[in-house]
């Protein structure tokens, strides 16, 4: 595979074309920046941009990858960052292009973790950290319009508009990265009926192939690609969210954090 590496650290830049070489792959280009992104991807048509993501250049970034996609529409994107923010994820994700990833910078620099993501992403698929997704969900209230006299929840997404409001609860949950146990504990129902009603989430929003933890971060992103997190009220107040799942350890299982008993 041929790769275009844009990262402003030049010690990352280094680090990374490395290991993509001991990994068998091409380095079609380095880039400093992403002002020369678009042009380098015509010029030299790579298979996938690896392109890091900081806070002077985030948004500029984000332009030259879209503008690259747009220019070679089977390139696949690869962008990393310290902290993603609900901003930066709706527009990567919400030009719904597909092999499509956004991992936090300490997993991309794992050969086991960036070198199947680049793999996926070139067969089309989309990928994100648990933890990129995470942050997503200060973006969603439980019920988006609700309030007092509001009418009927309206999305423009017909399968997300056919979720009901409890999966709607379980589907939130699910960007905060929680497992299906802690779900069940935060919505006090047994670990079956969130099971049921995950089911029931991708079976409405069409999610029905490939492994569950990837349908669970399409999910989230789906409902971040219906909403515009700029103006949507903030959420109500929830617990703290559950230590994240890094990618490289997908099969891990987080213990529910004890709950509080009020006299």
């Amino acid at each position: 595979m041929r790769i275009l590496i844009a990262d402003g650290s030049a010690v990352l830049r280094a680090g990374l074309a490395q290991v993509l070489r001991d990994g068998g792959h091409e380095v079609a280009a380095v880039l400093a920046g992403p002002s020369a992104l678009p042009a380098a991807a015509v010029r030299c048509r790579p298979d996938a941009v690896l392109a890091g993501l900081r806070p002077a250049d985030a948004d500029a970034v984000v332009d030259a990858v879209l503008e690259a996609g747009r220019a070679l529409p089977g390139l696949a994107s690869l962008l990393h960052c310290a902290a993603p923010t609900p901003a930066l994820a709706a527009r990567l994700f919400g030009a719904r292009r597909s092999g499509t990833a956004l991992l936090l910078r300490d997993q991309v620099v794992e050969a086991e973790v960036l070198l199947p993501t680049l793999e996926r992403i070139a067969a089309g698929g989309t990928v994100a950290d648990p933890r990129a997704t995470g942050v997503l969900a200060a973006a969603f209230p439980a019920a988006p319009n609700a309030g007092a006299g509001a009418g009927p929840t309206v999305w423009d997404d017909p399968g997300l508009s056919e979720l009901s409001p409890r999966e709607r609860d379980v589907l939130r949950l699910m960007a905060l990265g929680r497992t299906n146990s802690a779900i069940a504990t935060d919505l006090c129902v047994s670990p079956g009926t969130v099971e049921k009603r995950v089911a029931a989430v991708f079976t409405k929003l069409g999610l029905n192939g490939g492994d569950g933890e990837n349908r669970r971060v399409l999910a989230v992103l789906r409902l971040l690609s219906a909403e515009d997190p700029a103006t949507m009220a903030p959420p109500p107040p929830t617990r703290a969210p559950a230590e994240p799942v890094p990618l490289s350890a997908g099969r891990r299982r987080l213990s529910p954090a004890p709950r509080t008993r009020v006299a």
